[in-house]
């Protein structure tokens, strides 16, 4: 079997009426998700996430190293995926999509990303960020 690893994290900004997280929709399947790609190299997690973030959406980041979620799924047969994913807040910077990945973006409330998100892996991420936030305040 096949393994590959992806790392991304969880983006959002805080606001008066509480966070706002960042979904694309990706042009490949056009699935609705958070930011997020492969390894490369000797990259670590953080560095992999920050770079995807940075190619998707044009943001640079600050990575939360204490929120960090697994989650593992077969994209294909004979293939074995593991996706590490952070949270980082977003206090600056304008989006500025990479077209061949990101179809299109939203900054959306908690209710209405979980009812955006197209995979019930990325909503029960969702949640443990949502409870991780209320736990800081």
């Amino acid at each position: 079997m096949k393994h590959e690893k992806s790392c991304g994290a969880i983006l959002y900004q805080t606001t008066d009426q509480g966070p706002l997280y960042l979904l694309i929709k990706h042009q490949n399947g056009g699935h609705w998700a958070f930011t997020k790609g492969h390894v490369e190299g000797s990259e670590s997690e953080i560095e992999t996430a920050q770079r995807e973030i940075q190619e998707e959406v044009g943001l640079t980041v600050t990575i939360n190293p204490h929120f960090r979620k697994t989650t593992t799924y077969s994209p294909k047969e004979g293939v074995d995926k593991e996706v590490v994913y952070f949270l980082a807040p977003v206090t600056e910077g304008a989006i500025t999509v990479q077209e061949e990945e990101v179809r299109q973006f939203a900054w959306l409330s908690y209710d209405q990303a979980l009812d955006r998100l197209s995979y019930p892996n990325d909503q029960a991420l969702l949640r443990e960020a949502e409870a991780y936030l209320k736990s800081l305040n």
